[in-house]
């Protein structure tokens, strides 16, 4: 199994989202977690066509909402976000934290959010011409997701102000992708967005 703790992390992740809608305990999150790697494991088992299928289905399940949200958020936000790095709000933090601390963790974030290219490496040898196609995969794919990675949070912020971002992210809720839904689509677009959106899906490579 490639990556089982980044699995168990996404699968927990997802349910952790939504036990904010549906009222699981604890244990039903880690116990549905599980369920998710039981069934992402057993459609694995049949075959590299039925898992590229459901890949497939779940990728475009997740960019739908992904582009949904930045292109009403661009187009309705009224944030004017500030992208200075000097800016005092970027600053604004505990004084117990320090500098290095907050550069160390945007790290850690930034190669978690692009650590998927690496999974594509192990599929070298089930690809026609891999020499050819796997460089320009990694090229595109990396491309593409800093693209939407990038624009998307560009979009976050001109939904919600700095104070709004900040909140949550103290609290130990860093999926700003529901609190930007519920506040342009409303709490039902909030969990439908919450479906589309869980990091389950990366898993489900």
């Amino acid at each position: 199994m490639i990556g089982p703790g980044s699995i168990a992390a996404v699968t927990t992740a997802l349910l952790a989202v939504l036990q904010s809608y549906t009222g699981l305990s604890d244990f039903g999150v880690k116990a549905g977690a599980i369920v998710l790697i039981i069934v992402i494991t057993a459609y694995n088992l049949g075959g590299v066509k039925l898992a590229s299928m459901v890949q497939n289905i779940s990728m475009v399940a997740k960019l739908i909402p992904i582009a949904l949200i930045m292109l009403v958020a661009l187009f309705v936000g009224r944030v004017s976000p500030d992208l200075s790095l000097g800016s005092a709000a970027v600053y604004a933090v505990d004084n117990n934290t320090s500098i290095f601390r907050m550069v160390a963790f945007g790290v850690v974030a930034a190669l978690w959010a692009y650590e998927g290219w690496t999974n594509l490496n192990t599929v070298a040898e089930e690809i026609k011409e891999p020499k050819k196609k796997l460089p320009l995969a990694l090229i595109i794919g990396i491309g593409s997701v800093t693209f939407i990675y990038v624009l998307f949070n560009f979009a976050v912020m001109r939904v919600l102000p700095h104070e709004e971002i900040v909140s949550p992210i103290d609290s130990g809720d860093l999926y700003l992708g529901t609190a930007v839904a519920k506040k342009v689509f409303g709490t039902a677009g909030a969990f439908v967005v919450s479906l589309g959106m869980g990091r389950i899906l990366y898993a489900m490579l």
